[in-house]
């Protein structure tokens, strides 16, 4: 077999090129489940700004004193170390991974060979189906008690379920709560910016899964930026990273406005895609460039 190679690239906005290169297959009978033999360093953060972000945050984190220290901490999390790798938790991943990674007829190869020693052990997963089928043995009571049970076991099961049942409401009710998320890495109520864009951006992740209201979730999209574009605007240029993911974000608008076949989205939120491009007028890093660029992709304008 002939050595190939691909490349992969991850996060249009940080732009991580990966080169993938296969060297052989050893035995077409194996175990094609995929094993990470070893590695260096730790994966960058999501939303770094690439390779010149993280080597910023890397310098930034190896200066006690730097002014900027703090922030980059509760970007990262304390424990975080640049030099760690575990091979461990990587296979971990990769096993939990492997119906996702491997053709469907060298899974079924994989599930009749008997596992290899240092692999991670087999998981136990509940599927759709499963979980039809038992549902449908249950009585009417047991039903009602597993829906209570599922309310009481977190607050994101309580906030689900309150939308499932009580419908709009519910759902308003929490865009308010999850938009003030994404204020508050802005502009918050006390202290200083923190700036957390990858807890902002989670909270959009976070209201798009327990509602599925895509019309809250354009909103919420819009409102980030805005309060990106408002926030460099009071205080100046910022970042690479943080436009960046402005501009990412940004994308998916657009993306979403071209995809209303009929035009509404463009109709109600003309004017507030129009102000982003240019308010933004005069800002550096490319930043105007590439939002105007991106407003001029409009289908409907």
């Amino acid at each position: 077999m002939q050595q190939s190679q691909s490349t992969y690239l991850y996060d249009f906005g940080d732009s991580w090129e990966h080169t993938v290169t296969l060297l052989s297959i050893e035995n077409e009978a194996a175990d094609y489940t995929p094993v990470c033999l070893g590695g260096e360093r730790a994966c960058p953060p999501e939303d770094v700004g690439g390779i010149w972000g993280y080597e910023e945050l890397l310098e930034v984190l190896g200066t006690p004193d730097h002014p900027e220290r703090e922030q980059m901490l509760e970007l990262v999390g304390e424990a975080f170390d640049p030099e760690k790798y575990a091979v461990v938790d990587s296979n971990i991943l990769l096993q939990q991974m492997k119906d996702k990674l491997i053709p469907k007829k060298l899974s079924a190869v994989s599930r009749g060979k008997k596992s290899t020693e240092g692999t991670a052990p087999k998981t136990v997963k509940l599927t759709k189906t499963t979980l039809n089928k038992h549902l449908k043995q249950l009585s009417h009571e047991q039903l009602i008690m597993l829906v209570k049970d599922c309310f009481e076991v977190s607050k994101e099961m309580e906030k689900y379920l309150s939308v499932r049942i009580l419908g709009e409401p519910a759902a308003e009710a929490l865009f308010q709560e999850y938009r003030k998320k994404i204020e508050n890495q802005f502009y918050p109520d006390r202290g200083e910016p923190k700036l957390r864009l990858q807890e902002a951006k989670k909270a959009i992740s976070e209201f798009e899964k327990l509602t599925g209201s895509m019309k809250h979730v354009f909103q919420l999209k819009l409102i980030y930026v805005e309060l990106g574009v408002s926030f460099t605007v009071d205080y100046g240029d910022i970042d690479e990273r943080f436009y960046n993911s402005m501009v990412s974000v940004y994308s998916d608008i657009i993306d979403h406005v071209n995809d209303d076949e009929e035009g509404v989205l463009y109709e109600e939120y003309k004017d507030r895609l129009a102000k982003i491009v240019s308010d933004t007028s005069g800002i550096g890093w490319g930043f105007h460039d590439e939002l105007a660029y991106l407003h001029a992709e409009i289908a409907w304008d």
